[in-house]
């Protein structure tokens, strides 16, 4: 449930930055992004106390993990956390693109930086992934399916799930820059360029890591 509400902060925080970028400052400006550490602590806290009966396990015949509690009730958090992550994510990352087509059709363009945008998309490939994985789960768990689809709906639901946390790095290498040049870097030998904050210096991956295996004596 952390995870899912860190999810959610970020989703307003790339909204906020094209929508309104005080209030994107006021709100998340330096320090005060420990504020939503713990809100995100807080969520997920709340949400465990509040259904201490709920138990997990999983379900070979339909192979995937059940979110269920020991009054055989439905775990309502359980709903509530995946549909409103799955509304919360879709209208934010909506809002977003709303908000960056129109500003960067309007002089306010030079206001928007490559990077700024570059990490809005990342997020928004990302948040797709989340929504998928959230609302499988939720269908895979209680949603009454035909034995034939029964068959396979953990399957998917799973795979959604491993799309979600292998597609993020996916993502990263092809879209990332910092990362893509340091995983060329890596295999071929070549110079990442690392900034010190004053100056930008050459630092070469292999000569890094014989240096690392080899250390002087």
């Amino acid at each position: 449930m952390m995870y899912c509400c860190a999810s959610e902060i970020l989703a307003l925080n790339r909204m906020l930055e094209f929508a309104n970028k005080n209030l994107a400052n006021l709100l998340f400006e330096g320090r005060r992004v420990y504020f939503w550490f713990v809100v995100s602590f807080a969520y997920a806290v709340a949400g465990q106390l509040l259904v201490p009966d709920k138990f997990y396990f999983y379900n070979t015949y339909g192979a995937h993990w059940a979110v269920y509690r020991m009054e055989r009730g439905p775990n309502f958090i359980f709903f509530f956390n995946n549909f409103f992550k799955f509304g919360f994510l879709t209208v934010a990352y909506v809002l977003m693109l709303f908000f960056m087509y129109r500003r960067l059709r309007t002089a306010e363009t030079a206001k928007i930086s490559s990077f700024q945008v570059k990490v809005s998309v990342q997020t928004l490939a990302i948040a797709v992934l989340a929504d998928g994985a959230s609302l499988g789960y939720v269908v895979t768990s209680y949603f009454p399916f035909t034995p034939a689809v029964a068959h396979y709906a953990g399957v998917i639901g799973e795979f959604l799930w491993f799309g979600l946390h292998a597609g993020t790095g996916i993502i990263y290498l092809i879209m990332n820059n910092a990362v893509n040049r340091r995983l060329r870097a890596a295999f071929t030998g070549g110079d990442v360029f690392i900034s010190d904050g004053t100056s930008t210096v050459p630092h070469t991956a292999t000569a890094s890591a014989t240096q690392a295996a080899w250390p002087e004596k």
